[in-house]
């Protein structure tokens, strides 16, 4: 396996399964349902089904509570897969990752939580 940069905000699927991954910092992430893509991205990002899964360095699945999410008082967008934060530093490193600028949800504190729908 290896990581690919190459395929940031690429859907995966291998041809015959109905398992989707999101590639995020070169690693494959599992989506765990539909909902999550839609949350996620502006327009649904390709899918590809003619690269091996298997090759992709694989990471941790995205919990079905993944969200973008940036506090009120900050430009600062993160993905938030869970109780981590990966942070986008601008609208230009959510679009190389395919993922929409204004779909996230604000909250008062990111550290505590208390967040709202954009």
């Amino acid at each position: 396996m290896a990581r690919r940069d190459d395929l940031n905000g690429m859907l995966l699927r291998a041809r015959g399964d109905d398992t989707t991954y999101l590639v995020l910092g070169g690693r494959r992430h599992l989506v765990p349902d539909a909902r999550i893509l839609a949350l996620l991205f502006r327009t649904m990002p390709p899918l590809r089904t003619d690269i091996d899964v298997e090759t992709v360095d694989e990471g941790d699945p995205l919990p079905t509570g993944a969200c973008l999410v940036r506090a009120t008082n900050s430009a600062e967008v993160y993905l938030v897969p869970g109780s981590d934060k990966l942070w986008f530093v601008g609208p230009e490193d959510l679009a190389a990752n395919a993922l929409g600028w204004g779909k996230n949800v604000t909250c008062p504190d990111i550290e505590r939580g208390g967040c709202t729908a954009d």
